[in-house]
């Protein structure tokens, strides 16, 4: 649920059944308010004008992000490596293969425009992301004696994954720009939800105990997240 303020910015509010308090971030550029069910909307939108100075200073603050052109010799991030993007004319299907540090973009359309290049570059990162992040998910769950119920690759404006108590896992399908351990951590973070399904200390400690180096790679994400995109 979207929601305009006076001021000029633009703020989310999610519901989840999970939640017992409210809580407010900025992420990747995009104000986001978390509250219980239980909890009134008015009350979120309170609580943002009553914060508003503190969040524009802070969307005042944010770096100045790269404009994405589509251009050839345009770089972008594949299993936590830059690629280069290399537009070919070509007579035969629109493709896309990665070789060596280049992504090679095959278009049959001389004038291409740059939606149409986002298009075919997000089409393919999706096709790798159901392969690749399909593929270690349940490699870990049977790994570690997990038996989630399914696996779905959707997107996901503000967050990486989750886990629904009917054993739903989703993943966020921009993971596949993350590292092999970042895209690691956020798939044994939502399988350990199948165990706890909450934040608890209990929880917290299975993370540990499965991927110790969790904390490395949850900051990672945290200050890089805003890379993972086209």
């Amino acid at each position: 649920m979207t929601h305009t303020h006076p001021e000029g910015f633009d703020y989310t509010i999610i519901r989840s059944s999970r939640r017992k308090s409210m809580a407010l971030v900025i992420k990747q550029g995009e104000v986001i308010v978390r509250i219980p069910t239980t909890l009134a909307v008015k009350t979120a939108q309170d609580f943002v004008d009553k914060k508003r100075a503190w969040i524009k200073q802070k969307l005042e603050q944010l770096p100045v992000t790269r404009e994405t052109v589509y251009a050839d010799g345009e770089s972008f991030l594949f299993l936590g490596n830059t690629y280069q993007l290399d537009i070919h004319t070509s007579s035969a299907e629109n493709t896309i293969k990665h070789i060596d540090n280049r992504i090679q973009l095959y278009t049959k359309k001389k004038d291409i425009s740059a939606e149409g290049i986002k298009r075919q570059l997000e089409k393919w990162y999706r096709q790798q992301a159901n392969e690749i992040l399909t593929s270690r998910f349940f490699q870990l769950a049977e790994a570690y004696q997990f038996f989630p119920k399914s696996l779905t690759i959707k997107t996901y404006k503000a967050r990486w994954g989750s886990c629904y108590r009917s054993g739903d896992i989703q993943l966020n399908w921009k993971l596949i720009m993350a590292t092999d351990k970042v895209i690691d951590y956020v798939i044994l973070h939502e399988l350990c939800h199948l165990r706890h399904h909450n934040h608890s200390k209990a929880f917290w400690q299975l993370v540990a105990d499965i991927c110790p180096t969790y904390k490395e790679h949850k900051l990672w994400l945290k200050q890089n997240g805003d890379r993972l995109t086209l």
